[in-house]
C-alpha cells in the first residue's frame, strides 16, 4: 500500500505521463511545426519534439510554482524592510528599559525587567511605544544605505539583552554583542546617555532573586533534581565493573583511556598532521610517502585558505546579483571573493532602501485603519515561550520578597 504522499506522487506521474503524449502527438501532426523542422536533420526532429512536449507538460502542472517563486523573488526586498520597520520599536522598547530600570519611569505592563523580554517578542503588539514616525523610516534607510549595514549581521534576535549591552558599553566584554542599528540610532538622536544611568531595579530584582535561591539550596541541599538523577542513572549505565565476566563471542565492553602518570613531566606528544606527526614522517618513513605527506599539506593548506569565504554565502551573492543586470559593475578589490560580496550587499542594501517608505507607508495605513498586525507560527511560539519564562521569574521575585517579610507584589 503507498502512503497518501506517494500516492499523489505516482498519480501526477501517470498525469504527466498522458500529458507528453498528447502534446507530442498534437506536434508531429501540426503542419506549421513540420514545415519549422524541416530545415533540422531528421534524427534530431523526434528527440526536440519529445523535450518540447515535456516542457508542455511541466509547464501545465507546475506553472503556477514558478509563478510564485518569481513573486516570491520580486518581493525579497519588500519583504526584509518590513520586518526591519520593527527594529525601530526595538531600540524604543530598549530605550525605555533603560528609563524603567533607573526608575525614571513607571509602565503599567511591565512588572519586572524580564517583561521586556516577553514585549521584545510580541513587539508588534506592544501598546505603550509609540507608533513609527515618518523620521524614524528615514533613519532606519539611512542605516540600510550606510556601509554599516549587512543584513546577516542584521538578523538579530536578542534586541533587549540589556546585561550584555551594558558590559558592552562599560568595555567589560571582549565581544561587541549590541547591534550596529543600536549605535547608529544613538549617534543621531542622542540616546547613548541612556546606557550610563543606573541599573536600581536589576540591582532589587537580582536581590529578591538569590534570596530565593540560596533559601531553596539551604532547605535542601541533598535534593535531587530530575536532571542529577537522570545524570545518575547515565553514569551507572556507563560504569563498566571490570571483574564482570562476558561472552567470549562478544567484544569486550568499551573501557575509556585511563590517564596512567598523571605526574610525568615528559613533553607532551599530539597528534597534529602539521606538526608532530609530520616531524615523525620526516624521520622514519620513505621518500615515497614523504613526497605524498608534501602533496597533500599543500592541498590542505589550500582548503584553510579558502575558509574565511563562506561559499554558501558566496553562491547567495552570485545568485543575488542576477537580478542586478548586466549593467552594474564591480568596484576593484585585492580579492575577487570579497568583491563579489561587497557588490551583492551594496545591491541589497540599495533594493531595501528603496523599500522602506513603501512599507512604511503600509505599516501607516494599517495603524490608522485599525488593522490587526499578522504575526507568524515562530513568533507566536516565542511569545508563549517568553510568557513562560517570566512566569518562572515572577515567582522566583516573590518567593524572595516573601522570605523577607515584603510585600507579595512587584511594587519595590
Amino acid at each position: 500500500m503507498y502512503s497518501e504522499r506517494e500516492a499523489k506522487y505516482f498519480k501526477q506521474l501517470e498525469k504527466k505521463q498522458q500529458l507528453v503524449i498528447n502534446y507530442y502527438n498534437e506536434a508531429i501532426k501540426n503542419p506549421k511545426f513540420r514545415e519549422y523542422l524541416s530545415a533540422f536533420r531528421l534524427d534530431t526532429q523526434n528527440v526536440f519534439l519529445k523535450e518540447y512536449a515535456q516542457f508542455k507538460a511541466e509547464f501545465e502542472l507546475e506553472g503556477n510554482k514558478y509563478f510564485k517563486l518569481k513573486q516570491t523573488k520580486d518581493l525579497q526586498f519588500h519583504k526584509t524592510a518590513e520586518e526591519m520597520l520593527w527594529h525601530i520599536q526595538q531600540k524604543k522598547l530598549f530605550d525605555l528599559q533603560c528609563l524603567w530600570r533607573a526608575e525614571q519611569i513607571q509602565i503599567e505592563q511591565i512588572k519586572i525587567a524580564d517583561d521586556f523580554k516577553y514585549w521584545s517578542a510580541d513587539i508588534k503588539r506592544c501598546p505603550f511605544i509609540d507608533p513609527i514616525t515618518e523620521q524614524e523610516a528615514e533613519l532606519l534607510q539611512q542605516f540600510v544605505s550606510s556601509l554599516s549595514f549587512e543584513k546577516p549581521l542584521f538578523n538579530y534576535y536578542n534586541w533587549q539583552n540589556y546585561d550584555d549591552f551594558a558590559e558592552e558599553h562599560k568595555g567589560d566584554r571582549e565581544i561587541l554583542s549590541m547591534p550596529e542599528w543600536y549605535h547608529f540610532y544613538n549617534m543621531h538622536r542622542g540616546t547613548e546617555s541612556l546606557m550610563i544611568l543606573p541599573d536600581i531595579r536589576g540591582k532589587k530584582e537580582e536581590h529578591y532573586q538569590q534570596t530565593a535561591i540560596r533559601y531553596r539550596v539551604t532547605v535542601s541541599p541533598h535534593k535531587q533534581t530530575p536532571e542529577s538523577e537522570l545524570e545518575k542513572e547515565e553514569d551507572a549505565a556507563l560504569h563498566i565493573n571490570e571483574n564482570e565476566e562476558y561472552d567470549q563471542d562478544d567484544p569486550p565492553p568499551y573501557q575509556p583511556e585511563k590517564i596512567i602518570a598523571p605526574g610525568d613531566k615528559r613533553t607532551f606528544l599530539g597528534r597534529s598532521i602539521d606538526n608532530e606527526i609530520n616531524d615523525f614522517i620526516n624521520l622514519f618513513e620513505d621518500d615515497k610517502l614523504k613526497s605524498i605527506h608534501q602533496i597533500r599539506q599543500r592541498l590542505n593548506h589550500r582548503e584553510r585558505q579558502g575558509q574565511p569565504f563562506d561559499n554558501y554565502r558566496l553562491q547567495q551573492a552570485m545568485n543575488l546579483l542576477l537580478d542586478a543586470g548586466d549593467d552594474y559593475p564591480i568596484d576593484a578589490y585585492y580579492d575577487w571573493r570579497q568583491a563579489v560580496l561587497n557588490l551583492a550587499n551594496k545591491f541589497e542594501r540599495e533594493n531595501i532602501a528603496k523599500a522602506i517608505p513603501i512599507v512604511y507607508q503600509q505599516y501607516k495605513f494599517r495603524m490608522e485603519s485599525g488593522i490587526a498586525p499578522f504575526l507568524t507560527k515562530i513568533e507566536k511560539e516565542d511569545i508563549l515561550k517568553k510568557k513562560e519564562n517570566n512566569k518562572f521569574d515572577r515567582e522566583l521575585i516573590l518567593q524572595g520578597r516573601k522570605l523577607l517579610n515584603e510585600p507579595l507584589d512587584f511594587n519595590f
